[in-house]
């Protein structure tokens, strides 16, 4: 895998105008990465495009500098209709440099694009590409893979095997709090959140129950389920059943998700999401100590070390990890600081900024080169 370095003399060798392009998947999963994605870029004194289909909320991360603009819903059918015609005129206008998208949503589109304006694109994967997305969305046309994790890397280099080069691992900038929030009060009933989607009550029954029992054996503190889905309302029945009504209350998520992390002390996952995990690196970001499942994707945690692993389906798993950190609120605390050392070592926001520009910089190189390269058919 190719990894290249930033060298800020050579920034100004060539003109570098990127063109992010998301859609409203990546910006609710995503929306920190790609705020901070474009402080650091127009901060480094970048012009940059946001692209968004019609009716995207692009505001929730947009930045004063950064040009915004709308494609059509069905784009790969309406570039050459009159809403479509728009939305080129726009970005023609805008002069990009290079395209930027998220596989598997914009493979398609950027790869049209590419085509249309003579322009290299990048595409950037949180997630290991399944099989039938990679039928559907095509990656090989790509200039580049942005890879969010090892992980996914080593997952694309079976495709890269002509031009492993085009592999780039960046791994998502978060910005770390001075303070660590664990346990940071003392006297402070300790507090607990899950981050979890609703969707099955099966999912999260053995997490109740672990509950119930630390509750039978005394413990006291206050449990955030952050979350919404079908299952919401069998959720709450559940838990009017078990006797937990009166310690656990269900939030949606919210843009302030920072600031709802800031008076908790443990965070839990239960379920390894399958990509890059933003609510996990967000709550080790601010402190929190951490109990969770294995994350084949981000790995982020480390028995022990960075926080505190469960067998999610295993109620007497979850019951001892949690019991740990509520006994030992110095040791979780501890937890919680490597964690913050972690993040600041590993996911820098001004590092992820400098080799995002650095990326772009190569991908034009390579193309003014070679314009012929990415002349492969999927």
């Amino acid at each position: 895998m190719a990894e290249t370095e930033y060298n800020p003399e050579n920034a100004e060798e060539l003109p570098c105008r990127p063109a992010i392009f998301v859609d409203p998947r990546s910006l609710a999963q995503y929306p920190n990465f790609f705020r901070s994605t474009l402080v650091g870029l127009v901060g480094s004194s970048y012009r940059v495009a946001l692209a968004g289909p019609v009716g995207s909320d692009l505001y929730t991360v947009l930045c004063p500098s950064v040009e915004a603009m709308e494609y059509p819903r069905l784009p790969l059918i309406s570039l050459h209709r009159r809403s479509g015609k728009i939305f080129l005129e726009q970005l023609v206008r805008f002069k990009p440099t290079i395209l930027h998208g998220i596989w598997p949503a914009h493979a398609r589109l950027l790869r049209r694009l590419s085509g249309m304006l003579n322009l290299p694109y990048v595409l950037s994967f949180f997630a290991p590409p399944a099989k039938a997305q990679r039928f559907l969305n095509p990656l090989v046309s790509a200039d580049g893979w942005i890879a969010a994790a090892e992980s996914i890397a080593e997952g694309l280099t079976i495709y890269s095997a002509d031009r492993p080069d085009r592999i780039i691992l960046i791994p998502p900038g978060c910005y770390v709090k001075d303070e660590c929030v664990c346990f940071a009060q003392a006297g402070r009933k300790p507090s607990m959140i899950l981050a979890q989607p609703l969707v099955k009550v099966a999912e999260i029954d053995p997490f109740l129950l672990a509950v119930r029992h630390l509750l039978l054996d005394g413990h006291e503190f206050f449990l955030g389920i952050l979350g919404c889905g079908r299952a919401e309302p069998a959720l709450r029945r559940r838990i009017r059943a078990l006797g937990l009504a009166s310690i656990i209350s269900i939030v949606p998520i919210v843009e302030t998700y920072r600031d709802v992390l800031g008076g908790v002390d443990i965070f839990i996952r239960l379920k390894a999401k399958g990509r890059h995990d933003p609510s996990l690196l967000e709550a080790m970001s601010m402190g929190l100590a951490v109990a969770g499942c294995k994350d084949p994707v981000s790995r982020l945690l480390e028995d022990g070390k960075t926080g505190v692993l469960f067998n999610p389906t295993d109620e007497l798993s979850i019951y001892n990890a949690l019991k740990k950190l509520l006994n030992r609120p110095s040791w979780a605390r501890q937890l919680a600081l490597a964690g913050q050392d972690y993040v600041r070592q590993n996911h820098q926001v001004s590092r992820m900024v400098e080799r995002l520009i650095q990326t772009y910089l190569t991908v034009q190189r390579r193309r003014l080169k070679d314009p012929e390269q990415r002349n492969v058919q999927t």
